[in-house]
């Protein structure tokens, strides 16, 4: 399939989104600079000029991916006004924003480039480690807007990104959108009343009594 929509691309944004689009449709294993050229109509010197090396361009098209995937999660939590959403309230959107064919499409190249950074650590470490660390720091954000200890945020990101990610795995491995759906659905309700709790069991912050006469 040609993108003819990128063809004679000239600005670094636009080529890099056609690059990620590339990736997200077609996988790393059979990349190469001229299957990339001929499918965005360009010249493998362009290629070259604007990443130097295969293990820099998919660099590169991996942090696009992601960042374009942060930038759409945050939009939900951007509200005008009122309180924030809970987790679990971001937990199911985002869910059912993963059960569409795109995202499942980029899940796929997340996990190849995980696997590949498993079997080839030299290579990807640097982008798999950091796609990683950007879902636990979102996902911290989100539980610390919800009103968790900020001790704990980083223990309850972590248990909810991982749970996530194994979950997507689950569901492009067996097509069995009934059933992680409704592990999502538990894991938000879990989550959402152990803040609730957690909340519940903090101390509350007594107001300081104004001086008296005497104590003057």
């Amino acid at each position: 399939m040609r993108h003819g929509a990128t063809a004679g691309v000239t600005q670094d944004d636009t080529l890099r989104d056609a690059v990620a689009d590339y990736l997200v449709e077609h996988g790393i294993a059979d990349l190469t600079f001229r299957s990339l050229a001929d499918a965005l109509d360009i010249s493998t010197f362009k290629i070259v000029y604007h990443f130097g090396s295969k293990a820099q361009l998919i660099d590169t098209a991996l942090r696009r991916v992601s960042w374009r995937e942060v930038a759409e999660v945050q939009s939900w939590m951007a509200q005008p006004a009122g309180p924030p959403p809970s987790v679990g309230e971001v937990l199911r959107r985002y869910w059912a924003w993963c059960l569409r064919p795109r995202r499942q499409a980029v899940m796929r190249l997340f996990i190849e480039a995980a696997t590949l950074a498993m079997r080839d650590p030299e290579s990807y470490p640097p982008v798999v480690r950091d796609i990683l660390q950007e879902g636990i720091d979102l996902e911290r954000q989100i539980v610390v807007a919800a009103g968790s200890d900020a001790g704990e945020s980083v223990a309850i990101a972590t248990l909810v990104n991982g749970a996530v990610w194994g979950l997507q795995l689950d569901l492009i491995a067996t097509g069995d959108a009934v059933r992680t759906t409704a592990a999502v659905h538990q894991l938000a309700a879990l989550v959402d009343d152990h803040l609730a709790l957690s909340r519940a069991a903090a101390p509350t912050q007594t107001p300081a009594s104004p001086p008296t006469e005497e104590s003057a």
